[in-house]
């Protein structure tokens, strides 16, 4: 079930909470599979128990940012890849890509997470969150929109730089 623990991560923001809450998440699963009813998949119904815990968890002790990154692995320059300064825009990029996402309201957050990061489809996201396709499709498009815009000016800004730094090959 690691897509299972992949959202119990995410949506708790704080590693250290992540295993209570997936165990905590198959243990209410596992006392609760009488009121299991089929009328969705068990997936979508883990899936629900699970978002249901880590907002719970979230409500209560709200971080101030969440981090993919392994902080502590140096960073390895590779014959090919990436210059260091195309790693320090990336990593850049990461940054303001995971603020933008923390600074989305909750309702909207949790929407964008199931379906960007969790690949859900809409039609999955509406039985996990318990409401309709169309309110899922509203609140991704707000999702989105929020976090475009909170990325399209640094990203302007980035891609104009890269250009003003490449050598004319005229």
């Amino acid at each position: 079930m690691e897509t299972h623990v992949e959202l119990t991560l995410f949506a708790a923001c704080q590693q250290g909470d992540a295993a209570d809450l997936t165990q905590e998440s198959f243990v209410d699963a596992f006392n609760g599979i009488q009121r299991f009813r089929a009328e969705s998949s068990f997936g979508t119904w883990l899936y629900r128990i699970a978002v249901n815990r880590c907002l719970k968890a979230a409500r209560r002790n709200r971080p101030e940012s969440t981090s993919f990154d392994d902080d502590e692995s140096p960073v390895v320059a590779i014959d090919r890849g990436p210059t260091p300064e195309e790693q320090l825009v990336r990593k850049e990029t990461h940054r303001r890509t995971q603020s933008a996402i923390d600074n989305l309201p909750e309702s909207l957050r949790v929407v964008f997470v199931l379906g960007t990061v969790e690949g859900l489809r809409y039609r999955q996201i509406a039985d996990v969150l318990e409401c309709t396709e169309d309110a899922v499709k509203m609140k991704m498009h707000r999702a989105r929109k929020r976090v475009r815009d909170a990325l399209s000016s640094y990203l302007i800004r980035s891609l104009s730089q890269t250009l003003r730094a490449q050598p004319n090959t005229n």
